[in-house]
């Protein structure tokens, strides 16, 4: 995520167009691999969280078992 940032202010700060657009799509590269892995995280621990929604309720609330 760092990079893609790097890579937007190189863009803003550059005045060759060559060079913008290099920065541009490196920007769009590590801007898409952020949010990729961002939802990748989000979708995995939501999906666990059906699926044992019963057990992590139990667990966090120090119910017994039946």
């Amino acid at each position: 995520a760092y990079k893609a940032i790097l890579y937007l202010i190189s863009f803003i700060r550059s005045d060759d167009l060559k060079a913008k657009s290099e920065f541009l799509v490196q920007f769009f590269d590590y801007f898409f691999t952020t949010v990729s892995v961002t939802l990748a995280l989000a979708i995995g621990v939501s999906v666990t969280l059906l699926i044992f929604f019963e057990q992590s309720f139990m667990m966090t609330r120090h119910a017994k078992k039946h």
